[in-house]
């Protein structure tokens, strides 16, 4: 029945109308009802081009049906013309949709039902691309009606949809920008928080992820409202029983920690604390990973007092002795942040356990080049220390793991060998050091080839200086 021509026949009638001199209300309602049913049960009206271009009379006359009145039929039929990305396309030739969404949310035209018309076709448009969502956002008057909505309307539904629509709007890298410079924006994520609806405080987390890969907008988001957002992450971190809000709250706060950002949320000791407890004992992989990651990142960027470093070189021991292995690269750039500050090394020396989760990161043949050269450079730190650190740390395990990346089969990556054959040299400058060391089966030898093929003659005269004394002990 559609094919044969009833739109065009409802076209003609709805054009008719809109023309006749006194011209009634409830016509054009009746007419535009009508056809919204049709788009709406009737998908192929929008799935074609063949049958977008059959509708372009239509296009044409929404705009003063709005006007006449018809706001919930003519944004229903605006809806479902969105649901495809060629509906979308053509809707937004002309501004008349945006223009009348943007009526109805900002004057709440046709009540909850015209608003949730009105955010589903946003959600719509919002979906298909990038140029879709720059255009709402530009649309003068648009946004900042959407961000109202949170406060003038408690409905539920609503305030499910406009979570829907500020999530796809933040999709695109030019539109997180201008969003995360939006205060009211901003302030609208925390109206979302109380929500009762899980999907709505999903959409929001997805929200603050996608703005917070954007480096520029980490700090506006720390920031705003005296640090609310992090706040509202870390009650969402906390929570017990959606697994999905607790992921999303972790990866937001590990997109957050940037080097200006690091120092000010790792001094938040409930954050941490909530971060640490994920990464021990969260019953998901997933969240365990990401909030060890997030963790360690900001152990990473971290530039401290003494008493803080402590505090979180406990914590980096606790998860490397949890079940649930942190993975070795987060773990390894973070004990590199830590040793590259001269007050953390004999704390971090000290700490056993840390010493043995270096070890077997240096010697895994699972364990990527980046982590392994962390790492040595760890241990090379270490190394430059008076006797009592360089003794501490002259343990069996990390002799093995510092031969094995010091030998040409061991590993190919010049700077890890390099820094592997320093901190041996700076371990064997302590003569306690020495004897354990002659023991190993093959770091004489390993000392020796280095030797024998290096082109660094200040190296060189190093390696062999180093040999002389191990000599002595044989």
């Amino acid at each position: 029945m559609v094919d044969k021509g009833i739109i065009r026949a409802l076209c003609l009638q709805l054009g008719f109308v809109l023309r006749r001199r006194g011209s009634v209300k409830e016509e054009v309602y009746d007419i535009c009802t009508a056809i919204s049913v049709f788009y709406r049960f009737c998908p192929g009206l929008v799935s074609s081009e063949d049958s977008l271009r059959r509708g372009t009379d239509l296009f044409f006359l929404l705009p003063e049906a709005f006007q006449k009145g018809a706001v919930l039929s003519v944004m229903s039929i605006w809806h479902s013309i969105a649901s495809t990305e060629g509906g979308t396309r053509t809707l937004l030739q002309n501004p008349n949709a945006l223009l009348g969404a943007r009526d109805v949310v900002k004057n709440q035209l046709g009540g909850t039902d015209g608003v949730l018309e009105a955010l589903g076709f946003l959600k719509n448009v919002t979906y298909f691309c990038e140029e879709n969502r720059k255009l709402v956002i530009s649309q003068r008057g648009l946004l900042s009606a959407l961000t109202r909505l949170p406060f003038n309307d408690t409905s539920e539904k609503v305030r499910d949809k406009v979570s829907s629509v500020y999530r796809n709007m933040a999709l695109s890298l030019h539109t997180r920008v201008a969003l995360a410079k939006r205060p009211d924006f901003l302030t609208a994520l925390t109206a979302l928080a109380n929500s009762t609806s899980a999907s709505t405080v999903k959409n929001m987390l997805s929200t603050i992820v996608s703005l917070a890969s954007d480096p520029d907008s980490s700090l506006l988001i720390v920031f705003h409202g005296e640090g609310i957002l992090v706040e509202i992450l870390r009650r969402c971190i906390s929570n017990e029983e959606d697994v999905t809000v607790r992921k999303r709250a972790v990866r937001a706060i590990r997109l957050l920690a940037t080097e200006t950002s690091a120092p000010l949320m790792i001094h938040d000791n409930t954050l941490m604390d909530a971060l640490s407890k994920r990464a021990l004992h969260d019953q998901s992989a997933e969240v365990r990973s990401e909030a060890a990651e997030a963790f360690a990142k900001c152990a990473s960027l971290v530039t401290a007092p003494m008493a803080q470093h402590e505090a979180v070189l406990d914590a980096l021991t606790h998860l490397s002795s949890s079940p649930h292995a942190i993975p070795s690269d987060v773990m390894a750039r973070a004990l590199r942040e830590q040793a590259n500050h001269p007050e953390n090394r004999k704390a971090l020396a000290k700490r056993e356990a840390l010493m043995v989760v270096m070890g077997q990161i240096a010697m895994s043949d699972k364990t990527s080049v980046g982590a392994k050269e962390n790492i040595c450079s760890v241990w090379l730190q270490l190394s430059f220390e008076d006797h009592s650190i360089r003794e501490l740390i002259a343990t069996p395990l990390t002799l093995e793991a510092l031969v094995h990346n010091a030998t040409s089969h061991g590993n190919r990556n010049h700077t890890i060998r390099q820094d592997a054959i320093k901190a041996l040299l700076n371990l064997a400058a302590v003569p306690s050091n020495r004897e354990r060391m002659v023991k190993h089966a093959s770091l004489m030898r390993t000392l020796l080839h280095y030797a024998s093929t290096t082109r660094q003659e200040d190296l060189k005269t190093e390696v062999k200086a180093a040999i002389m004394h191990l000599a002595q002990e044989l």
